[in-house]
């Protein structure tokens, strides 16, 4: 069934989507975006989720489904090879984190960008948010502050630790923190301290998932922008991300465009026993300190 949101988003992408035949196959009515309240199929995509369902992950990654997506890239100038697919390996990583007024607060660390959340609440942590009324002006800028100030760390540093020494532990010590909050004006804002590679946020899809016996799946799946790339991997119905945005041409920067080089990404979060997410690359390191009762 299609939102009112989603009806508004899908409208305002139909000239991209109109752009290959698959995109229009698969996402577009009459070459036209469904309207809110209808019902939208993919059968393309139902038949590629039930082979992975059926086969596991070598359908995906050795399969017909990979053979079908090179194939693809190839025919529209694209890189990606079948040693791409079979090549990737998921890592199994262990959390960063830190301690936030009696709550344990842990995150993926690099390259996904997570810590900066954990940078932005212990530069609060340096000062007792709660004199502020909260959501006042003085608050906000505090707020805003810490958190412009720990994104622009995330941009020199947030990086693929395959290829970089990243010195997280600096970034995550008590005496970088304050050093930070030195920083932090109380009667105006200070000019971005670095420029974001990245631009503004985008679209995410975030959910948990908790079953009876209280196992928890926090889960982030983005393609960054709307849409990602626009285009629909020949009848496998899979749209192709372009969070190669994430990526730069500058050379000897630490998310520089190169292969097998995995660029900064997204950050679910545990906070305690609270699993939680966001939408938006920028927005969801922000949220949690928001929360009143993260921020008192």
């Amino acid at each position: 069934m299609v939102s009112p949101v989603i009806a508004r988003n899908w409208k305002d992408s139909e000239a991209l989507l109109a752009a290959t035949p698959e995109a229009n196959a698969a996402y577009l009515v009459n070459g036209k975006a469904p309207a809110a309240g209808t019902v939208h199929r993919q059968p393309d995509l139902a038949a590629s989720l039930s082979l992975i369902a059926a086969r596991g992950k070598e359908a995906f990654y050795q399969g017909a489904i990979a053979e079908d997506i090179v194939r693809f890239s190839a025919a529209h100038d694209g890189l990606l090879s079948l040693d791409d697919f079979a090549n990737h390996r998921s890592e199994w990583v262990i959390p960063i984190h830190t301690e936030y007024r009696g709550y344990k607060v842990c995150e993926i660390p690099p390259n996904g960008q997570g810590i900066t959340t954990l940078m932005a609440l212990n530069i609060l942590s340096q000062t007792q948010v709660s004199r502020h009324s909260h959501l006042g002006a003085d608050h906000i800028h505090l707020l805003s502050e810490s958190y412009s100030l720990a994104m622009a760390q995330r941009d020199l540093y947030v990086a693929d630790p395959a290829f970089n020494e990243l010195p997280v532990d600096e970034l995550l010590s008590n005496g970088f923190a304050s050093r930070q909050y030195a920083r932090i004006k109380h009667d105006r804002a200070n000019p971005r301290p670095v420029e974001s590679l990245l631009p503004g946020h985008k679209d995410t899809v975030y959910l948990t998932v908790v079953d009876k016996d209280r196992n928890a799946c926090s889960f982030i799946n983005s393609v960054f922008n709307s849409w990602g790339s626009g285009l629909v991997a020949g009848k496998t119905g899979i749209n192709l991300q372009n969070r190669g945005c994430a990526f730069t041409l500058e050379e000897g920067h630490f998310n520089q465009l190169e292969p097998s080089n995995d660029g900064t990404n997204l950050c679910p979060v545990q906070l305690g026993r609270l699993w939680a997410g966001y939408s938006g690359i920028h927005r969801c390191s922000q949220v949690f300190s928001l929360r009143r009762r993260v921020s008192g």
